[in-house]
Order: structure tokens, then sequence, then C-alpha cells
């Protein structure tokens, strides 16, 4: 930011400490073979950065939202019920492709001041703020009756317009039907973009990967 280079590498263990907060929803609505989803994340972060005879204060500020439109190039079911408790059951197998644009806001804030006789101070203030177009792919099975597992992934950027060099997806768990209509799933989740833009004190972008695991609820209608 403003031609200066900050990198940082946080575990996740001090990032469960440092979010002063956050909200996650995926939502999706389906006709026949294609569906509208939106992905949307939300985070205010604090993270603790150590640096010998220095207090540092650094501030996250995040929003990722994204909306796709998706179709379904595959859906079957292999030959035979898996699960012997379940008669007449049988594990099913489906596939979807879709596009879409990720909007991206990263705002950062980093002060540094010495301790002591140590008189140097300063800050560094910048965002970065774009949208990128991806396509991607998912795909899921049935594990048992109402065991599932799931994978996607998507790529984009491409350094079209404004977009990123690179930006990319990939997502992968489990889920539990605890009824028709509910279920609970946990899996991992990394997100990376890649984007520097400009140079000396013109330089600014971002290049970032965030991956961690997530835990939910689903409701289905």
């Amino acid at each position: 930011v403003n031609g200066e280079e900050t990198e940082f590498d946080v575990p996740f263990s001090d990032i469960a400490d440092s979010v002063n907060g956050g909200f996650q929803l995926y939502t999706e609505l389906r006709w026949r073979k294609w569906f509208v989803a939106f992905d949307g994340t939300w985070a205010k972060l604090k993270p603790a950065i150590d640096i010998p005879l220095f207090d540092v204060d650094l501030d996250i500020t995040q929003r990722i939202f994204d909306v796709r439109v998706g179709y379904e190039v595959l859906r079957c079911t292999l030959d035979g019920p898996l699960d012997p408790c379940c008669e007449g059951w049988r594990r099913w197998i489906v596939a979807d492709v879709f596009v879409g644009v990720r909007y991206w806001y990263t705002k950062l804030d980093l002060s540094l001041k010495g301790q002591g006789p140590i008189g140097i101070e300063g800050s560094i203030d910048g965002v970065d703020e774009r949208w990128d177009p991806f396509v991607g792919a998912r795909f899921g099975i049935d594990l048992t009756r109402r065991w599932s597992l799931g994978v996607r992934g998507d790529v984009g950027g491409f350094g079209i317009e404004d977009s990123a060099e690179l930006a990319w997806q990939v997502q992968g768990g489990v889920s539990y039907d605890v009824t028709p209509w509910m279920h609970v799933f946990t899996g991992w989740r990394a997100i990376g973009t890649d984007l520097v833009t400009g140079s000396g004190a013109d330089k600014n972008g971002t290049e970032m990967i965030q991956h961690g695991p997530l835990f939910g609820l689903g409701f289905s209608f």
C-alpha cells in the first residue's frame, strides 16, 4: 500500500482470537437444472502482530460477495443400494458448472510506534476493491442415506479490466441430513487472490490466501 509492502502470516488459532465480528451466508434458488446463488462473507479482524521494540496495531475489514449462475450437467445413480438398511435407496451423483462475479473489499489499517527511546512511528492504510469474474464446477455424491460429500472450486480474475491476475477458491466437506429439510456440514475452505498494480509510491494491491475449517447449518425448501 502506498509503495510499501507488508507481509504477515497469521495462523487460524490467532485469527479466531482476533475476530471482532464475522458473518457468512450461502443461499441458492433452483429451477429445474438451473440455479442462481449468492455467497457472502463479512469479517472484521484485529490480529496481534509482534515486532520487537515496536507497538503494532493492525485492523483488517473484509467483504467478499459473489453471485453465480449455474447449470446441472450430471445427475445419476450408482447401481445397487449402498446401505443395506435402506431398501430401494440408491446413491446419487450430481455435478454442476457455473459462471459468476466476485466482489472483493479489503481495508488495511496498520500503525507502528517505537517503544521507549525509539521515536520511529508511522502508518499504512489502503483499500483494495474490485470485481473478479470466475468460472467453476462442483461435485456431490451420497455416501449413505444421510451422509454426503461435496467439493467445489472456481478460478477467475484473468486480468480483465481492473480484476485480479488470478483469483481462486476451493471448498470441500461432508454433510449430514438431520431431517429431510435440515443438514449440518463441516469442511475446509481456501480462497486466494493476486493483484498488484502500479509501482513505487503508487504500488497498491493484495496478494492473499485465506484457508481454514468451516462449520454450518443448512436448510432446504
